[in-house]
């Protein structure tokens, strides 16, 4: 069985170069499909309960800045879709790696992040609240496998501690 403490703070440090050369290796396509996958079983009751219908009609795009990525996201017939192609978003979200993923891991505050311009959300502002609320609100203890919430929580201690 995999250990998180195997994840050493040399193995964290290398993580974004890690990251960055994975997302230019792989082609834009197979990254949509995975993200979607993972989005869209990440979020698959939220979906089905109508708890995104206000992404309907709506295009958010999430820049992961030091990786040079982006894509957008929007729900169609009740399932997330994503692509890398968008001509104008509604909202523009904009981050590092890091700080998404202590975003998702619930270490980092968004608000606390976007007052230290670490986090820059730019356009339709009911939009990004009724998305910050949703996430506030998520409960990724029910929808994530306990040990890949594990990894995920022991990653995002360690990356804290290295910031101090």
């Amino acid at each position: 069985m995999f250990k998180s403490k195997m994840i050493t703070p040399k193995v964290i440090v290398a993580l974004p170069a890690f990251g960055k050369t994975l997302s230019n290796l792989l082609p834009s396509s197979l990254k949509n499909v995975l993200i979607s996958k993972v989005l869209n079983r990440l979020f698959f009751t939220a979906c089905q309960e109508g708890e995104l219908d206000f992404l309907k009609g709506k295009i958010v795009l999430i820049e992961v800045s030091d990786f040079e990525f982006q894509f957008s996201l929007s729900l169609v017939e009740q399932k997330l879709l994503v692509n890398s192609l968008v001509a104008a978003p509604d909202l523009r979200v904009k981050a590092s790696s890091e700080d998404f993923f202590l975003l998702c891991s619930a270490k980092a505050d968004p608000d606390t992040l976007f007052f230290q311009r670490r986090l820059s959300m730019l356009g339709d502002t009911e939009l990004g609240l009724y998305l910050k609320n949703f996430l506030d609100s998520f409960d990724t203890t029910t929808h994530v496998p306990a040990s890949l919430l594990s990894v995920q929580q022991h990653i995002a201690t360690e990356l804290l501690k290295l910031r101090e």
